[in-house]
């Protein structure tokens, strides 16, 4: 086959692992998304590969196996970063830092997601950067920081404030009360 049948089938992989895992069935889509990474891989496609591998490791957090996705966020994190993909880095980022929470690990949660704040920073990608803090406050919070997970999710509230993100401004504000009303139980 030639390497642009084989990018096609690569891509329809992976758009059939993401529709799989937008039904909810993530066994299906991680089998998809496998397929799609490994035809990525064989031809080269780096890009290819590292969505690939990203969208496999939000399947298998999906599945609750943040092992294995923190394994498939390494695998993009490194592809990212031989692309020089800041962008695509900063997201791998916020995505390992979720799982390594999932993992109660919860320092090199934080770290991660700070990495990817830096870089949402430099960017000016202000949308993503309050996720990313919304995510850093989920870190601190179960660790026990409760006025540094306080602090992020406040810089989140300001940024959806400011860009009129309705959604993102009702859900951070719920988990900020959810937290204040917790107190130093570790519900978040």
């Amino acid at each position: 086959r030639e390497d642009g049948d084989r990018k096609a089938e690569a891509q329809a992989a992976n758009n059939i692992g993401n529709a799989y895992g937008q039904a909810d069935q993530f066994e299906m889509a991680v089998s998809w998304l496998r397929k799609a990474f490994e035809l990525d891989r064989g031809i080269g496609d780096l890009h290819g590969g590292a969505m690939a591998s990203t969208n496999l490791g939000n399947a298998y957090l999906r599945l609750g196996d943040p092992e294995k996705a923190t394994e498939s966020f390494r695998v993009a994190l490194t592809i990212f970063r031989q692309m020089h993909d800041r962008h695509g880095e900063a997201e791998t980022l916020n995505n390992l830092g979720i799982a390594e929470t999932d993992l109660r690990l919860y320092d090199r949660a934080i770290s991660d997601h700070q990495a990817a704040l830096g870089i949402y920073l430099e960017s000016g990608d202000r949308h993503s950067r309050a996720i990313t803090l919304n995510n850093l406050g989920r870190s601190h919070f179960l660790l026990g920081q409760f006025a540094e997970a306080t602090r992020c999710l406040e810089e989140a509230l300001e940024i959806y404030r400011d860009t009129s993100d309705e959604y993102r401004l009702a859900e951070t504000m719920h988990n900020l009360q959810l937290m204040k009303q917790a107190g130093r139980t570790k519900d978040l």
